[in-house]
């Protein structure tokens, strides 16, 4: 009983300290790792954190945003008049952008919402692929879809317009002015359209023929081929740019021969694919291949290739350098322009990765590195810099903003901040056991969440022990 008594006289004297820097304004507090709040480093707002790393809220430069990891997180800026929700990321999200928005479950089951090209609202809802439904203030923009039994969509799936019953027995699709109506998808269909006709009963042979025709006042000059193949994909016979100056073939017979002409280039391959030549007659660039992709060699006019596939390969042009040795243990990859110099180096896939970026005409400079699991680090061009450790996802989905708020406090047990511009920084160990910030002449650090602190400003200098003793001195 007296143990428990004397536990509880701690937490009230606690507890009461806490409440008393609730009135130090901008200082930061810290109530082990039950409570604590500081200042941002790389932009003006304030953090608070509880229960170490599962609870935390910001408000930074135009935005609000409270995490509960790895649960939830929200993230909203009334300026940009926009905000994000994840819950279980990336089981759930929510995106919102003014009256857009879209909702995603595991991205099978989804809904969005907003207006269209001509401000009427509509609604989608889409559990793919077996379900898909839009409801718009124009009617004639309706769609449903419901399971293989019947199903009428707008604007999906990389189409203008899909009908179907029954799916795969009969569908029929368009696009601009091709009409496609398939039997037992995708073994058999019909194509039509303006000056198009094709047929094809899938992979034995099929059919495709379109008419050149010239530019009129109604229609925009049309492009005609004719398309043969046969055994898909060991036979196919085509003639492209009918009715222009770019004509092209492509006559193949596999895996004995390819042959390919085209106005940019001429393609030959023999025992595809493991032995072709191509020439490219715009830059004067012959490459060969004996065997490809494990031998690659071309040279031209500022371009050239080497590759002994997986001991090393080296391809380079005007502006570009791509370089791998023993894949995938190095690769590298330069560009040098007049806009921009960059440099990128990856060991062994994401183990290590790493890159330099320079605007010689702005003088900016960017960098990044990244050892999976161990840390990531970068630096922007306005020279703010961010080191965190360990880095279990962000090497790996590098840039998202849902890891870093969802899971990145769980596991990162060092992080480092600076920006220069505002002459400061931050180092926080094991979710603030440690924590030193800078500010200018500022200096605040703090030892076992807070039972130890030291605060140095240009006028004064001060300790604080348990939240109750004091001491300072004036000056520096």
């Amino acid at each position: 009983m007296v143990k428990k008594e004397f536990a509880l006289v701690v937490l009230l004297i606690l507890m009461v300290s806490a409440c008393k820097t609730a009135e130090t304004g901008q200082e930061g507090r810290s109530f082990g790792p039950l409570y604590s709040e500081h200042s941002l480093t790389l932009e003006p707002g304030r953090k608070q954190a509880a229960l170490g790393p599962l609870f935390s809220q910001q408000n930074g430069a135009g935005y609000m945003s409270w995490s509960l990891a790895p649960l939830m997180s929200w993230w909203e800026s009334p300026e940009k008049d926009s905000a994000e929700f994840d819950f279980l990321y990336p089981l759930i999200t929510y995106n919102r952008t003014g009256q857009e928005y879209r909702w995603h479950f595991l991205q099978l089951f989804s809904g969005s919402g907003g207006e269209d090209q001509e401000a009427k609202q509509e609604k989608r809802v889409t559990l793919f692929p077996i379900f898909f439904s839009q409801k718009s203030e124009d009617p004639s923009r309706d769609y449903l879809a419901a399971g293989p039994f019947y199903g009428h969509l707008r604007n999906r799936l990389m189409r203008d317009e899909i009908e179907y019953v029954l799916f795969p027995l009969y569908s029929k699709t368009r696009k601009r002015d091709v009409i496609t109506k398939n039997y037992l998808f995708p073994f058999m269909h019909v194509r039509t359209g303006a000056g198009l006709e094709g047929w094809q009963l899938w992979p034995l042979i099929g059919h495709e023929q379109r008419t050149p025709a010239p530019a009129t006042n109604k229609e925009i000059a049309r492009t005609g081929f004719d398309k043969w193949f046969a055994a898909w994909p060991l036979f196919r016979h085509e003639r492209m740019g009918q009715g222009t100056d770019r004509a092209e073939s492509m006559d193949a017979l596999l895996p004995l021969y390819v042959i390919q002409r085209t106005a940019q280039q001429d393609m030959t391959s023999v025992g595809f694919p493991f032995f072709y030549h191509r020439h490219v007659k715009s830059a004067n660039y012959t490459e060969r291949g004996a065997p490809w992709p494990f031998v690659v060699l071309g040279t031209g006019d500022g371009k050239s290739m080497q590759r002994f596939w997986p001991l090393y390969g080296i391809a380079t042009n005007a502006a570009l350098k791509k370089q791998f040795y023993l894949w995938p243990l190095l690769q590298t990859k330069s560009i040098d322009t007049d806009d921009l110099q960059r440099h990128q180096r990856r060991w062994l896939i994401a183990g290590y990765q790493s890159s330099d970026e320079f605007h010689p005409k702005t003088g900016a400079t960017k960098s990044s590195r990244e050892l999976w699991p161990l840390f990531t680090w970068r630096r922007d061009e306005t020279g703010k810099e961010r080191l965190q450790a360990l880095a279990l996802l962000e090497p790996i989905l590098s840039g998202s903003k849902s890891i870093e708020r969802n899971y990145s406090p769980l596991y990162s047990i060092w992080l480092h901040e600076s920006d220069p511009n505002r002459k400061a920084s931050s180092q926080s160990l094991l979710w603030n056991l440690y924590r030193r910030e800078v500010e200018g002449e500022m200096r605040n650090v703090s030892l076992l969440f807070g039972l130890v602190q030291y605060k140095k400003t240009e006028e004064r200098q001060s300790w604080k022990f348990f939240h109750l003793l004091r001491f300072s001195n004036q000056g520096k």
